[in-house]
């Protein structure tokens, strides 16, 4: 069975405070947990800063089967979600976040390291 996975990329604005930035970061928290609740289809939630100290955020979802893309996709998008995609447009529009960028992805190629 081949895993898939879903990742969402996005930067947090130079402009926004520690305050809002710790308010966007508990929500986010809860956010994925309840993500993770919702779409069954993943397994997992990992979230990733840069490690060059620029503002750009990742969450990398495990999807325990790549043929679960279409029902992800689907679990990510009902009508239950519509809460949650309404809080992503409110932390956009509020200038928070730019650049977001969220897709489902299956492998290609995956090659481990000879060492």
């Amino acid at each position: 069975m081949t895993k898939g996975a879903a990742i969402v990329v996005f930067k947090i604005s130079e402009g926004t405070d520690e305050k809002t930035l710790q308010e966007f970061n508990e929500w986010y928290d809860e956010y994925i947990s309840r993500e993770l609740k919702r779409v069954p289809e993943f397994e997992s939630g990992t979230r990733f800063v840069s490690g060059t100290g620029k503002r750009i955020y990742s969450t990398y979802y495990t999807i325990s089967n790549v043929d679960e893309i279409p029902a992800a996709y689907a679990h990510n998008y009902s009508e239950a979600a519509k809460p949650d995609l309404d809080a992503w447009k409110y932390w956009v529009d509020r200038g928070v976040l730019t650049d977001v960028t969220f897709d489902f992805f299956k492998p290609i190629f995956t090659k481990n390291s000879e060492r």
